[in-house]
């Protein structure tokens, strides 16, 4: 197998750039339905953010997987999306410098969305990390697609909460 194909298959812990980009998807998807579903509970933020971050997370390390960094080096990057986004921009993803703003305060709130936390702390606006999945939906999805990686249509989610926005711009 020649170095081309062996990169277009690259793999980490068995999944493909395209495997992580569809799973990024996923959480998406996942993240919008659940804040659209605006259910009666009492701490409904948690999981919305978590999948939110997770999504930005994993289109970002499916663009790192398909530029050929090894499980290895995702390991290293951890969980930090500030670090993860530098490393993808340093190969070639554009970050602009508000995107780096809403990743540092993504950041400190990724790992501990998933537990409860009492007192106060900043993060970001839903919006903001809607908007960051798009951004990354579609650069990520363009690279691929140039690639010749064969991507099957996904619908882009949307949230009703954000159509004023979105008809603003």
């Amino acid at each position: 197998m020649n170095k081309e194909r062996i990169g277009q298959l690259n793999k980490i812990d068995g999944a493909s750039a395209l495997g992580w980009y569809n799973f990024a998807h996923s959480y998406w998807a996942s993240a919008v339905a659940l804040e659209i579903a605006e259910l009666k509970v009492t701490h409904p933020d948690g999981p919305v953010n978590f999948a939110y971050y997770h999504a930005i997370e994993l289109f970002l390390k499916s663009f790192l997987v398909h530029k050929g960094c090894a499980a290895k080096d995702l390991r290293r990057l951890g969980h930090s999306l500030t670090d993860i986004a530098k490393r993808a921009q340093e190969l070639g993803l554009e970050m602009e410098a508000l995107d780096f703003e809403v990743l540092k305060l993504a950041d400190p709130n990724f790992m501990p969305s998933r537990y409860l936390r009492v007192g106060r702390f900043s993060r970001p606006q839903t919006i903001a990390l809607w908007g960051m999945c798009s951004v990354l939906f579609d650069q990520v999805g363009d690279i691929l697609r140039a690639d010749q990686v064969m991507l099957r249509e996904l619908e882009r989610p949307t949230n009703p909460r954000f159509e004023c926005e979105a008809e603003g711009e």
